[in-house]
């Protein structure tokens, strides 16, 4: 098994990764660095501290993510993409939780806004419902870290 590394990545990179997977299943979206809702819930934070990270096997960019300051008690992750030759080896948790330990234990609890596609993924590392009502197919969902 080759060796993996987490990296901090700009955001350039991180976006040409998302396109380059194509991610978000539209080539027509408009992908911006700072989001600010998600459904019901809105950042108070106009710039919030925000880092993107890659997952390395050997030099090959083969997952990504982006973590943000939501709130005072919550860090989002933003996509958690593995490539799919590599999915199912633990890869994506491996990402997260290397990127949470580098640089955000003391700013919060994990917050995601899940897609019902991934939902099982997020019970399985102990996320939970942070919302009662699913928002166009999408929850939201914290971890305790």
């Amino acid at each position: 098994m080759a060796h993996k590394t987490v990296k901090q990545i700009d955001f350039e990179t991180l976006k040409n990764y998302w396109i380059e997977v194509d991610h978000f299943k539209d080539p027509n979206k408009r992908i911006v660095e700072v989001i600010k809702y998600l459904g019901p819930h809105t950042t108070p934070y106009g710039d919030p501290r925000r880092i993107a990270y890659g997952l390395y096997s050997n030099d090959v960019l083969i997952g990504a993510t982006q973590l943000v300051q939501w709130n005072e008690t919550h860090v989002r992750y933003r996509t958690l993409n593995v490539r799919e030759e590599y999915r199912g080896q633990g890869l994506g948790w491996l990402l997260l939780s290397t990127a949470y330990e580098k640089d955000w234990v003391g700013h919060g609890n994990l917050f995601g806004w899940i897609r019902d596609t991934h939902y099982n993924w997020a019970q399985n590392h102990n996320f939970v419902k942070y919302d009662k009502e699913w928002t166009d197919d999408h929850i939201a969902m914290e971890r305790v870290m």
